[in-house]
């Protein structure tokens, strides 16, 4: 989001312009010459714009109480903080005073250090949301394999305009699973990635979305228990896709998908043979299934059979 998302909410804001998807160099479209990959870290032509941008932010200029204060504390900036949550040794001035801001500035300026100091910013000074626009436009003219979440909370890895509309649709429609869904998608595409954390959260969305509607007064409730249910019962239920025939198509690729993300959760019992850990890929492509299915349950995609 992170009500509005942990990845993505509701009143998000106007996010920039994919300008990497949309314009290329002149030599890419009328020379034929390979379009740039994104960039995992940062060149050293972004590092030092994202210092640009780090500095540029201030308090607002309204408050009038603070005016008199020293520049570092008028500063949007929470130094202090950035520099503790990244472990960051701190520097000293010329009165052997700790200067939190050089500090952070100095880790800012290497490629590697950079993306962690904005990600830090985003999500501990609310304040620097007024400057998320002009942040977002510097790393997608840049290139960068990261934009900022659309809750300005952090930074996350760029998707597909429709993974990213798809995540939108399922976060707005299930308010159970929004929390979930949030927290799967962070996890996957954070700066940080915990693929094992993305799976399990995935997982918990599915089972927000879907235990009140199938198995509400069982305190014992799970996906697997989910999954037999509809298993179990696939004539009870269809979905409001039509098959070949015309009439409402069966269930079957819903069990699938729900028996899919059930069984590849492999870190779930340490010990057993098949047990192993989460690949980046699995817990990726987990959380797709997981925004699908909320997505449809949470709109009634599958309802009751018609009985005849």
């Amino acid at each position: 989001m992170e009500s509005d998302m942990a990845g993505v909410p509701a009143q998000a804001t106007s996010e920039a312009t994919d300008i990497v998807g949309e314009w290329q160099p002149l030599s890419v479209r009328e020379m034929g010459a390979t379009p740039r990959a994104l960039d995992e870290l940062p060149s050293p032509a972004l590092a030092h714009a994202l210092v640009d941008w780090l500095t540029s932010i201030r308090w607002p200029t309204t408050r009038t109480h603070i005016v008199q204060r020293p520049q570092t504390l008028r500063d949007g900036v929470p130094w202090q903080r950035v520099a503790l949550r990244l472990n960051l040794a701190p520097g000293l001035n010329s009165a052997q005073v700790v200067d939190w801001r050089s500090t952070v500035l100095i880790h800012a300026r290497r490629p590697e250090g950079a993306l962690e100091v904005i990600d830090a910013t985003l999500h501990l000074e609310p304040r620097t949301q007024n400057h998320a626009s002009s942040l977002s436009e510097c790393l997608s003219d840049a290139g960068s394999a990261w934009c900022v979440r659309r809750d300005r909370s952090g930074l996350t890895r760029r998707v597909s305009a429709a993974a990213s509309a798809a995540y939108d649709r399922a976060v707005s429609t299930s308010d159970k699973a929004r929390a979930r869904l949030e927290k799967a998608w962070t996890a996957a595409y954070g700066l940080h990635p915990d693929p094992g954390a993305a799976y399990r959260h995935a997982v918990a969305a599915v089972e927000a979305a879907t235990i009140p509607l199938f198995l509400p007064t069982d305190a014992q409730a799970s996906l697997g228990k989910v999954r037999a249910h509809l298993d179990q019962g696939r004539a009870k239920y269809v979905l409001v896709i039509s098959d070949k025939t015309g009439n409402p198509a069966t269930i079957d690729s819903v069990v699938e998908m729900v028996s899919t993300l059930w069984h590849g959760q492999r870190d779930r019992h340490e010990g057993g043979s098949s047990s192993a850990p989460i690949t980046q890929e699995a817990a990726e492509a987990a959380v797709h299934i997981a925004v699908l299915l909320v997505q449809w349950f949470a709109t009634g995609a599958i309802r009751p059979a018609t009985r005849t």
